[in-house]
């Protein structure tokens, strides 16, 4: 998840409300990477169902990213198959 985002205001995000400021941070990057809003919800959608069915939650930042690296094309391709 590459954002230019400053590191510290990430962090703020995550600890008010993890979830959702993964969501914002999610597709803010995928939109920054030139995504279309119809790939960006989707994929952001796959990543946060693949996050919430993880047996530990990912809390720190450096997790997260990794998460999503690992993650990402596939819930691309996913979310082009489902427009």
């Amino acid at each position: 998840m590459a954002t230019t985002a400053d590191p510290a205001q990430v962090t703020e995000l995550l600890e008010a409300g993890p979830l959702e400021a993964y969501q914002q941070i999610c597709q803010t990057a995928a939109r920054g990477q030139g995504a279309p809003d119809a790939i960006a919800q989707g994929t952001c959608r796959c990543l946060q169902q693949r996050l919430d069915d993880l047996d530990q939650p990912l809390h720190a930042l450096e997790d997260l990213q990794a998460f999503t690296e690992e993650n990402r094309l596939a819930c691309v391709f996913q979310a082009i198959l489902e427009l």
